[in-house]
C-alpha cells in the first residue's frame, strides 16, 4: 500500500537507497533540500555527453529534460514516439530534433559559401550535389541557376566579309524546386571554339549543355565563317548566333534561341562593310547590323542565386570588314567583335556563358582572323540550412 511520506525522511548514506515503494510520493519541507551531483538521475531528467536523437526514447515521455554535459545545451522531449522522438532545444531553439528541419548537402567540385540562413554551392566545373532532405517543407527545396556554355564567333579569311557573334549559353533559374536525397550529376558546359580563319568552312562550334539538379540548359549557337553563310546558316542554341555578312549571295538571318533560355541573334548586312549581327543574349536578342556598324551582342540576364546580383549569358558582338568601328559584347560575358584584318574576336567570359565575338577580313591580302571562343557555363544551387 502506498503512503504519503511528509517531513519524515531521515538522513541516509550509501548507494542505491530506496525511499518507499514504487508509486510512493513525498514532500520536502520548506527550507529543506536534497543534494548531490545528479549523475545518476533518470526518468524526468537525463544527462549525456551527446545530443538526443530520434531514437532516444525517454522513460519520462513528453516533457523529459535532456542535458548535454559537453555543450551545456538542454532539450525537452516534445513528441515521444518510439524511434521517432522530437527533441527541442530549450536554450536557443536551434538544436537537434528527431526529424531534421533543414537540408544538409555534400558536393564534389563545388565551392560552398554561406549567405545568411542559406548555403550557396557554385560549380565552375562538373561534379555532384547530394542533398539530405529535412522535414517536409523548406527541407526539400532548392533554388538554382544553370547556364550553358556560349557559342563561338565566326572566323574570317582575308576576304571582303565579316562574321556574326556567338550566341550566349541558355540560362535557366528558379526558386522552390523540390529535390530528393540522391547524388545529382552536375555538368558545367564548355564554351564553343571560335572559328578559324578559313573561308567557306564552318569551323566555330556551339557551346555545350549544362546540367544541374536534373535541369538542362542548352549551349549557345555558333556563327559560320565568312563567305560560308550562303550554304550554312548560323546555328541555333540557348541563344542563337548572329548572321554572317559577305559579298557572296549570303543568308543574313541569325540563329534562333530556345524559349525561356535565351534569344535569337541579330541579322547581318551584305554591302559596304559587310558587318555581322550580334549573338543573342539571355536578356535580349542580338543587335542587327547596319550598313556600316556591326551588331552588338544581346544583353545577358541579372541573377542573384549566388547571393549577389551577377549578369550572365551575354551574346558575342558581330565582326566587321575594313573599319575599326568594332562592336561590343553583351553585358554578361559576351566577347567583343573584331575585324579589319587585324583584330580577332574576343572570347566570352569563363563561367558566365557569354558568346564569342565575330571578326572580319580586310580583303586584298589582308590578314585572316579567328573568332572568339564562347565562355564556359556555371551551375549554382542555393538551399536553407538554418532558421
Amino acid at each position: 500500500m502506498s503512503e504519503l511520506v511528509t517531513n519524515k525522511i531521515s538522513p541516509v548514506t550509501g548507494t542505491n537507497v530506496t525511499l518507499g515503494d514504487s508509486g510512493d510520493t513525498f514532500t520536502i519541507a520548506s527550507g529543506a533540500s536534497i543534494s548531490g551531483d545528479g549523475s545518476n538521475l533518470t526518468g524526468i531528467i537525463t544527462k549525456s555527453s551527446s545530443d538526443p536523437t530520434a531514437s532516444t526514447n525517454p522513460a519520462g515521455g513528453v516533457g523529459t529534460v535532456y542535458l548535454n554535459t559537453t555543450s551545456g545545451q538542454m532539450y525537452s522531449c516534445t513528441d515521444a514516439s518510439s524511434g521517432a522522438n522530437h527533441w527541442t532545444n530549450i536554450g536557443d531553439g536551434a538544436g537537434a530534433e528527431g526529424s531534421t528541419t533543414y537540408m544538409t548537402a555534400a558536393n564534389t567540385n563545388g565551392t560552398e559559401t554561406t549567405d545568411g540562413s542559406f548555403k550557396v554551392v557554385t560549380f565552375n566545373t562538373s561534379g555532384t550535389f547530394t542533398p539530405t532532405i529535412g522535414s517536409v517543407g523548406i527541407g526539400s527545396i532548392v533554388d538554382y541557376l544553370v547556364v550553358a556554355g556560349g557559342g563561338g564567333g565566326g572566323g574570317c579569311g582575308p576576304a571582303n566579309a565579316a562574321t556574326g557573334g556567338g550566341g550566349a549559353g541558355g540560362l535557366l533559374s528558379a526558386t522552390g524546386l523540390a529535390v530528393s536525397t540522391q547524388a545529382y550529376t552536375i555538368t558545367v558546359g564548355a564554351g564553343g571554339t571560335g572559328g578559324t580563319a578559313v573561308n567557306d568552312v564552318f569551323t566555330a562550334t556551339s557551346g555545350s549543355d549544362s546540367l544541374g539538379v536534373s535541369i538542362t540548359a542548352t549551349g549557345g549557337g555558333s556563327a559560320p565563317n565568312s563567305n560560308n553563310a550562303s550554304n550554312t546558316a548560323p546555328r541555333n542554341g540557348g541563344s542563337g548566333a548572329g548572321g554572317t555578312g559577305s559579298g557572296a549571295s549570303a543568308t543574313g538571318y541569325p540563329g534562333t534561341g530556345v524559349a525561356g533560355q535565351g534569344n535569337a541573334g541579330g541579322t547581318s548586312q551584305h554591302q559596304q562593310n559587310y558587318p555581322g549581327g550580334g549573338g543573342g543574349g539571355a536578356g535580349a536578342v542580338g543587335v542587327n547590323a547596319s550598313t556600316t556598324v556591326a551588331g552588338n551582342g544581346g544583353v545577358g540576364s541579372s541573377n542573384s542565386t549566388s547571393g549577389s546580383a551577377v549578369t550572365y549569358a551575354g551574346g558575342g558582338g558581330g565582326g566587321i570588314y575594313a573599319t575599326t568601328s568594332f562592336s561590343s559584347g553583351g553585358s554578361g560575358g559576351g566577347g567583343a567583335g573584331g575585324g579589319n584584318g587585324a583584330t580577332a574576336g574576343t572570347a566570352g567570359t569563363a563561367n558566365l556563358g557569354g558568346g564569342g565575338g565575330g571578326t572580319g577580313g580586310r580583303g586584298g591580302g589582308g590578314a585572316a582572323q579567328t573568332g572568339g571562343a564562347g565562355g564556359s557555363g556555371v551551375v549554382i544551387i542555393r538551399y536553407q540550412f538554418q532558421a
